[in-house]
């Protein structure tokens, strides 16, 4: 006999258990987190985050400075806005073409945006081991950027 499968607890998605969030827009096109790369230094051998994931998230870091933290632990939501393409892509219906964010599919995946996100954020929220759940999504703007919005639990939680 097999145990059930677990539900999503109701406190989890409800808005209530989350306080007030911290909405932040970091212009510019996402990156995601990529490998890290490895350099020769004699004998030894050092591991270093290349520059273009470093500066998308001291750009992230820099956004969040200018707010106070919520009180952990926290819920983190990333919407990563990419360009949009001046053609409708074959897969995009008309229909969600004439959204004003249609989803984006390319580029890299989501969950190496939000890593970027978190890491960036990560000095801010005190650590980002405190993200206890979240979500994100990839879709296409007029402008390019990601919007963070982070939540705390509410007082009633605490």
């Amino acid at each position: 006999m097999t145990a059930p499968i677990p539900q999503i607890p109701a406190y989890l998605l409800d808005p209530a258990t989350w306080g007030e969030p911290v909405r932040v827009w970091v212009p510019g096109a996402p990156v995601g987190k990529e490998r890290p790369r490895f350099a020769r230094v004699g004998r030894f051998v050092r591991t270093y985050t290349p520059a273009k994931t470093l500066t998308f998230e001291r750009r992230v870091a820099e956004a969040l400075w200018r707010f106070p933290a919520p009180p952990s632990p926290f819920r983190l939501v990333c919407l990563l806005v990419y360009g949009r393409p001046k053609k409708r892509p074959a897969w995009v219906s008309p229909r969600l073409w004439a959204e004003v964010y249609p989803l984006h599919v390319g580029n890299m995946d989501g969950d190496n945006g939000q890593k970027a996100v978190m890491d960036g954020a990560g000095d801010w929220l005190g650590n980002d081991r405190q993200v206890v759940g979240g979500t994100w999504w990839k879709v296409c703007g007029a402008e390019p950027g990601v919007l963070i919005e982070v939540s705390g639990l509410s007082q009633g939680w605490r």
